[in-house]
């Protein structure tokens, strides 16, 4: 019996990564179909200009391209976005320079989301094919599925916010206890606040 049960769960987890692959898959050509690539970089590239004034030691931009919306004070200008997705692209800057792939990197960071909703939505109902299933309705049902396919300034920031709203709910769902639905309490808009973009 115990032999039978591991196989069972050998099989349900080559599924579930089987079902990933195709997802995967299936981003790329919808990326394709959209006149996209993987490796694209956003002419709306505050975050990577911002990154790169940090790492020369300061924080104005130095000769930033014309059609960037950014804040002009005391003869300087400046990124005036949430400073987080710069964060995060630090090491981007590092290794590609002003060439950031901002695609691939919304990519991952939604596909990344995508897998905590799943770990999160689990966590409270037990049945897996249903947890997958709704975490990819929170990706492909929304509109994180279309911001995912850009890398401009303003999606970075909306996933960004994303991202740190998935992980807040994992970190809460670890501790709590999944037979009582008020353990999971609300995310404080300060979680998400640095990353967070209104237009």
């Amino acid at each position: 019996m115990l032999s039978g049960l591991k196989v069972g769960n050998k099989k349900r987890t080559i599924s579930v990564i089987l079902f990933f692959i195709a997802v995967v898959c299936l981003w790329v050509f919808l990326l394709i179909a959209t006149g996209h690539k993987i490796s694209d970089h956003s002419y709306y590239d505050q975050h990577t200009l911002q990154a790169k004034a940090w790492l020369n030691g300061h924080i104005y931009l130095n000769d930033p391209p014309a059609h960037l919306e950014l804040a002009h004070y005391n003869n300087k200008i400046y990124v005036s976005f949430p400073p987080v997705p710069t964060v995060l692209q630090i090491p981007l800057v590092i290794i590609w320079q002003n060439n950031t792939p901002n695609t691939l990197f919304l990519l991952i960071m939604t596909f990344f989301s995508m897998i905590i909703a799943c770990f999160i939505l689990h966590k409270f109902n037990r049945n897996q094919l249903l947890s997958i299933n709704l975490a990819l309705g929170v990706i492909w049902g929304t509109n994180a599925m279309y911001l995912s396919l850009s890398g401009a300034v303003w999606h970075q920031g909306q996933l960004t916010a994303f991202s740190q709203c998935a992980v807040k709910g994992a970190l809460v769902s670890v501790g709590a206890n999944p037979t009582r639905q008020t353990s999971l309490r609300p995310v404080p808009p300060g979680a998400v606040q640095g990353g967070n973009e209104l237009d």
